[in-house]
């Protein structure tokens, strides 16, 4: 009988207590920087994270895990953007 393969947990999301409407505190930041690469948002998340919808779900309110923030903080860092949490 074949090893039962088991899932891995997913990572719990950051502590961000965010209100209905309220985005990721990333979310400014990130704006900046697409703001100074010269992108459009879809060039921008497609070329610093591999997701061309990634700007476009920001602004809808997702909320980013601790890898992810750590990925973003490097993209801001590239473009001296600081990070104020």
């Amino acid at each position: 009988m074949p090893a039962k393969k088991t899932k891995k947990p997913k990572p719990a999301p950051r502590k961000v207590h965010l209100q209905p409407g309220e985005l990721d505190p990333l979310a400014g930041p990130l704006e900046l920087a697409l703001a100074k690469s010269g992108q459009n948002p879809s060039a921008f998340g497609y070329v610093h994270f591999g997701d061309p919808a990634f700007i476009g779900k920001m602004r809808k309110g997702r909320v980013f895990r601790d890898k992810m923030a750590d990925k973003i903080r490097s993209v801001l860092a590239q473009f001296d953007v600081p990070v104020i949490e």
